[in-house]
């Protein structure tokens, strides 16, 4: 969940063996600042597990920049959200993780 910084929501393999983080937005929090806030607090968590050790003991053989992110958002991003594109690589500058967002509405 969003809300909570402490903890990866899902791990995915995708087609080309590289890893995907997912993080579930499911709409609980509606001030459109406080979201972001969170949205950047988990970020913080995902950077922290990719360059920290855990990702390459999970994930041998694959690098901080092999990976990428995807937001998955109930309610669609904020564009200030939306406009975040991709996140510092701290083990390599040239190497940029990804962001993407997704909208699910999923059931009303």
């Amino acid at each position: 969940m969003l809300e909570d910084s402490s903890t990866i929501d899902a791990v995915a393999t995708r087609e080309d063996g590289s890893v995907r983080l997912v993080i579930m937005d499911a709409g609980i929090t509606e001030d459109p600042e406080e979201r972001l806030g969170f949205l950047m607090d988990k970020l913080k968590c995902y950077l922290y597990y990719l360059c920290a050790g855990d990702f390459k003991k999970d994930h041998p053989g694959q690098t901080a920049g092999d990976a990428d992110i995807l937001v998955m958002c109930r309610v669609p991003p904020t564009k200030k959200m939306a406009e975040i594109s991709a996140i510092q690589n701290p083990e390599n500058a040239d190497e940029p993780i990804s962001i993407s967002f997704e909208h699910f509405p999923g059931l009303d």
